[in-house]
């Protein structure tokens, strides 16, 4: 699957601007996209689930919670309503929109360390965001006036926060090793692709440093990790082979009983038995 590039996704017969206000909607599920962001982003959720993977953290967001996303990589999945409908307002702006917001007003950023390592935070609706969601959704906005509708979110925020939000956007995001990014994500199913995206390396990049790291391919170690990680599970003899083999990526009962069997000489419930 490509990579969406923000704001470049939406903007392709735009010309460039440093701001946009962008009415999404949709009725596909979005599963695991990957997405790139290169302007700061507020996803306003009105319908549907959104999901967000980055290397270091998973969440949900759902309706009135919105999502401030600095510039970075993460996978996304977008879940439908019971109306089967996808809905967010989005408000994108560049670094130097931001720079100058910052100047305009004095915003004094104090350093934080903590925020190099997260790509987002979540936020809730309150009365004056509900307002802003109606402004901004019922009439195409001009680029000047999609300026200043930025601006006046970027107020409010200063105003209810103060500079908090606004050193966790200007702090960029540092990557995790690639120890880190694998093992918080061990037993989601990601693919080789996924995690790299997440990693910001290549592929090719990527498998070396995995080789380098764990002297094994990336699909033979997170193998034998789940089947390790399931076989600690196993020693609570109330549990079953059927109770966890979705929950370390297997996608059937039996392969995660071969597979368990090809590593360890037994069954999951040979195993169990020998615990006894």
């Amino acid at each position: 699957m490509s990579t969406v590039q923000i704001p470049e996704h939406f903007t392709v017969n735009d010309k460039h601007q440093d701001a946009y206000i962008i009415n999404y909607a949709h009725q596909e599920k979005l599963f695991r996209q990957k997405i790139s962001f290169e302007y700061y982003t507020f996803s306003l959720l009105v319908e549907g689930i959104k999901e967000i993977h980055t290397s270091s953290a998973n969440d949900k967001i759902y309706p009135f919670n919105f999502l401030v996303v600095k510039r970075g990589n993460c996978l996304m999945t977008e879940k439908l309503s019971n109306n089967s409908t996808y809905r967010s307002k989005l408000v994108l702006f560049s670094k130097d929109f931001l720079q100058e917001f910052i100047r305009k007003y004095q915003i004094t950023i104090s350093k934080n360390e903590s925020s190099s390592s997260s790509l987002y935070q979540i936020l809730a609706f309150d009365d004056y965001i509900r307002l802003y969601v109606q402004s901004i959704s019922s009439i195409e906005i001009s680029p000047r006036m999609q300026r200043a509708k930025v601006e006046e979110l970027l107020i409010y925020c200063y105003e209810k926060f103060g500079s908090q939000l606004f050193s966790f956007l200007t702090t960029e995001l540092t990557y995790p090793n690639l120890q880190q990014v694998v093992e918080e994500h061990v037993n989601e199913n990601l693919s080789v692709e996924e995690l790299a995206f997440l990693c910001n390396m290549s592929i090719s990049t990527f498998k070396r440093a995995f080789y380098q790291t764990y002297d094994a391919t990336p699909s033979k170690w997170i193998k034998n990790k789940r089947l390790e990680l399931s076989k600690n599970d196993l020693q609570d003899v109330k549990l079953r082979a059927s109770d966890i083999y979705l929950k370390y990526g297997f996608g059937s009962l039996s392969r995660y009983i071969s597979a368990f069997k090809e590593t360890y000489g037994i069954t999951p419930k040979q195993f169990q038995q020998s615990l006894k």
